[in-house]
C-alpha cells in the first residue's frame, strides 16, 4: 500500500511494451504487443516473485529487429480498494527488485451533456492527479480498472479506482473529451478513499465550426 504496509493477495501481471507503435503501419493493434508474461499473487508479507520471463524480448529500432538491447517490459500491481499502479521496467539476467506502492482508491460516477442539456454517448472519461505517475494497463487485462472509460447512451459514466486520500480528502482533475485528439473539459473533484462520489456535470462546448460533433 502507498502507506508501506503490505497487501497480501495483490494480483501481479507482468507484460511486453507495445514498443511497435512507431513504426507498425496499420492502426489494427499489434499482433504480438502487448502480451502477457507472467502473473503472481502477493504472499501474507506482500511479497511476489516472477519467473521464467523472456530475458531478450524483441525490441524494434530504426526499422530493424533487435536482441536483447535495454530489453523492457511493464510490471503493474492491483488490490480491491486501492489505485492499480504499473511501471516499466528493464530486465536484467540477474532480476531485480521492484516495490510497488498502491495508493487509495474511490470511485467517481457523473454525467456529460452539451449546453443544452443533453446526454452525449462515447466521450472519453479519465483522471489526473498529483503524484501520481503510473503506466496505463494495456486492454489484455479488461478487470483491472485503470483506462479511460466511455459515456453510455444516458451521457453517464462510472470511474473505478480514482486515486484518493487516505484520511482526509484528496482532489482529483476529471478531464472528458469527445474523441482521443479533441479538446478537453476538466473538472476538480474532492474524493476520499472508499467513498462513491457524484460529480458535477460536464458540460461540452459546442463543436467548432466544420468539426466534428461530439
Amino acid at each position: 500500500a502507498e502507506t508501506g504496509a503490505p497487501v497480501p493477495g495483490a494480483r501481479v501481471v507482468c507484460w511486453g511494451g507495445d514498443v511497435g507503435r512507431e513504426w507498425w503501419p496499420s492502426e489494427r493493434p499489434h499482433p504480438f504487443f502487448p502480451r502477457p508474461l507472467g502473473e503472481a499473487m502477493a504472499t501474507a508479507r506482500g511479497e511476489f516473485r516472477l519467473e521464467h520471463l523472456p530475458e531478450t524480448p524483441v525490441q524494434r529500432k530504426g526499422g530493424f529487429q533487435l536482441l536483447g538491447e535495454n530489453p523492457q517490459g511493464f510490471v503493474g500491481a492491483a488490490a480491491p480498494g486501492l489505485v492499480p499502479v504499473a511501471k516499466k521496467v528493464t530486465w536484467a539476467p540477474e532480476g531485480r527488485t521492484l516495490e510497488m506502492r498502491l495508493p487509495p482508491a474511490a470511485s467517481v460516477c457523473g454525467r456529460v451533456v452539451d449546453g443544452g442539456g443533453r446526454p452525449v454517448e462515447g466521450v472519453i472519461v479519465s483522471w489526473r492527479a498529483t503524484g501520481f505517475d503510473g503506466e496505463p494497463f494495456p486492454a489484455i487485462y479488461p478487470d483491472i480498472p485503470l483506462r479511460p472509460v466511455r459515456t453510455d447512451a444516458q451521457g453517464r459514466y462510472c470511474r473505478e479506482a480514482v486515486m484518493a486520500g487516505r484520511g482526509s480528502p484528496g482532489t482529483v482533475k476529471l478531464i472528458a473529451r469527445p474523441s482521443a485528439a479533441g479538446p478537453e473539459v476538466s473538472v476538480d473533484v474532492t474524493v476520499r478513499a472508499g467513498e462513491r462520489v457524484q460529480a458535477p456535470d460536464f458540460v461540452l462546448p459546442p463543436a467548432a465550426p466544420g468539426g466534428a460533433g461530439a
